[in-house]
């Protein structure tokens, strides 16, 4: 079964592909530009697509001011012969319908097989040339004019399935470096620290339970396995260490005993082989974790939110990933 987000790309790249064939009429288009928005819940663009399907509906104080500035935005607005705000609203499949039928017409207004006589025929055929003239270029006019708007309508369509193609195609590449990042991670706790992967898989069930007391569970699971991450890996980096302080290669000392278990990951980082940069975010995202856990020790659950909560789960994957690559170098 396809995900959400499969089905949209595919569809988004189906509208590009047809919008670049004339052929393809563009009231189906927008029927598959409705759709799209629907896939990806973008209700606001449903209300506009919705309003290029049904038609812009005006009351008798005119189209409201809700609908008019939707259509607005969406290149139908001009300005009429005394200056003021005013949108085209025929359907793109009208629009389509009065192009095919004019197209046809254009070639019925000829002055071929007539035959005029008499006194007054050169007079005659001047104003039938007239009139076939006319119409012609009335014809031609309004021909013009309806492509005028099927082309802002499709450019229109275009840069709505362009604009979700291209934010979906880079999230699929956020979501393909992420996942370098979890299956460092998982892989790491599999062999070193099977009850880490435990811990995850009790962090995403709390999720799913959506209540701030379930968010704090979450939280308190974040801490304790970057502590048991830590207290693993300090062991592996310093085999043999039993002294209670520390000192790195900056001269600092540490308490590393108990529960100051940031100071060991001041160690770890201390020995693997991690950038500046890197080992900031690190240090960063370790606090963001503790401040967290330290608003729910005082009983602060409804202060956690569960975007908090993604994030938090976010940051500590990359933590973790970003030590374990460094790990792995410094073995290498």
């Amino acid at each position: 079964m396809k995900s959400k987000i499969e089905e949209a790309l595919n569809l988004s790249d189906e509208i590009l592909s047809q919008l670049e064939d004339a052929n393809v009429k563009s009231s189906i288009i927008a029927l598959k530009c409705l759709r799209l928005a629907r896939i990806m819940d973008d209700y606001e663009s449903v209300d506009w697509l919705v309003c290029e399907m049904e038609g812009y509906k005006s009351t008798k104080d005119g189209i409201p001011s809700d609908i008019f500035e939707l259509g607005a935005k969406h290149g139908r607005e001009r300005k009429n012969d005394k200056g003021e705000r005013v949108l085209f609203t025929e359907l793109v499949s009208e629009l389509e319908l009065s192009c095919e039928a004019a197209q046809k017409s254009l070639g019925s207004y000829t002055t071929a097989g007539v035959s005029v006589a008499g006194e007054y025929s050169h007079a005659a055929m001047n104003n039938l040339l007239n009139r076939v003239t006319k119409n012609n270029t009335e014809t031609i006019h309004f021909i013009k004019e309806s492509q005028r708007k099927l082309s802002i309508l499709r450019g229109e369509y275009y840069r709505y399935a362009m604009n979700i193609n291209i934010q979906l195609k880079f999230s699929e590449k956020i979501e393909n470096i992420f996942e370098d990042y979890r299956n460092i991670v998982d892989k790491y706790l599999v062999d070193n620290l099977p009850g880490g992967i435990r811990k995850l898989s009790s962090i995403y069930s709390r999720l799913k339970e959506k209540d701030e007391e379930s968010y704090s569970q979450a939280s308190t699971s974040c801490r304790k396995l970057l502590r048991e991450f830590t207290d693993n890996l300090f062991k592996k980096l310093y085999p043999d260490f039993s002294n209670k302080t520390i000192i790195l290669e900056s001269g600092k000392e540490f308490d590393i005993t108990g529960d100051h278990y940031l100071n060991r990951l001041y160690a770890i980082l201390d020995k693997v082989s991690i950038n500046q940069m890197k080992k900031d975010n690190v240090l960063q995202t370790a606090s963001w974790i503790e401040s967290i856990n330290d608003r729910v020790c005082k009983g602060l659950h409804n202060d956690v939110s569960l975007n908090e909560i993604k994030d938090t789960i976010l940051h500590l994957y990359i933590l973790i990933g970003d030590i374990i690559k460094g790990y792995e170098s410094i073995k290498e």
